[in-house]
């Protein structure tokens, strides 16, 4: 299972772009690969009963060793049902290209939503097999995200100002389809799983954990974005407590990426 909102806060936030500015000289320097913590955060082990067999199932904090496997959460999230990840329309770019892309914005923490710190892991059979972001969203960040993750990718990539003026005009698109977020909310983003451990509970774990965290943090509700047309993760999140308030569509939008638009699903905590 796997949820469309991988790459909604990277539009979001950004209004008014047909006049904005993709000058992204010197606005990021890529960063060395960031130092294993000395600790590790483990929630508890939970069995799981599999095919007659029980496995261990260990819910944790993310670390910097699982970047690779968040970069595949990221795509596989913006995917969702479609059949082409959105990541890569925007970017125009391969799968692998994009992952790689991925991995370095999953180590800045100026984007929450994709932030290595923030993420929750259910590991199974000794491996990370499904994941989860959750965060406080913010508009009061130091650098607008979009100008930060043009930033990244010109660095990775090296892409001309007229790449980028392309990569500009399909972000104006996406903007299209997307409610906006309910202030003072919790947010969870970037959900999947993969497709050996589907229909095994390893969601509602993670969700059980995430939302527990909200609570603690102070938040009264939580909000999550999917895309129209994934029944798959709105049964998911309807079995977990949220319900669809509102939802936006734009033919824009969905000429270019397959789907009319997206969901907003909230509830109180």
């Amino acid at each position: 299972m796997s949820t469309f909102v991988g790459w909604a806060r990277f539009i979001v936030p950004t209004r008014n772009l047909k006049n904005y500015n993709y000058n992204v000289n010197n606005t990021y320097q890529l960063q060395p690969q960031i130092q294993q913590p000395q600790t590790q955060t483990i929630k508890h082990l939970f069995p799981h009963a599999s095919n007659g067999n029980i496995v261990p199932i260990n819910i944790r904090l993310a670390q910097p060793a699982d970047i690779p496997f968040l970069a595949w959460v990221l795509y596989t999230a913006a995917q969702s049902h479609l059949a082409h990840c959105p990541w890569s329309i925007i970017f125009n770019e391969t799968e692998a290209r994009t992952r790689t892309l991925l991995e370095h914005i999953t180590q800045n923490p100026s984007l929450p939503w994709s932030d290595v710190s923030n993420f929750w892991i259910a590991d199974a059979d000794g491996k990370p097999a499904a994941a989860m972001c959750g965060f406080a969203p913010t508009t009061e960040t130091p650098t607008d995200p979009v100008i930060t993750e043009l930033s990244i990718a010109k660095q990775v990539f090296h892409y001309s100002n007229e790449q980028l003026a392309d990569i500009q005009k399909r972000i104006i698109i996406a903007t299209f389809g997307f409610p906006d977020d309910i202030p003072n909310t919790w947010a969870i983003e970037n959900v999947a799983v993969l497709p050996e451990y589907q229909g095994k509970g390893l969601i509602d774990l993670l969700f059980k954990h995430v939302l527990e965290e909200g609570r603690q943090k102070g938040f009264k509700q939580v909000q999550i974005l999917s895309l129209i047309g994934n029944e798959q993760g709105q049964r998911s999140f309807e079995r977990n407590g949220f319900a669809v308030i509102t939802q936006k569509v734009h033919p824009e939008f969905e000429n270019l990426f397959g789907t009319p638009g997206a969901k907003l699903l909230v509830q109180d905590l």
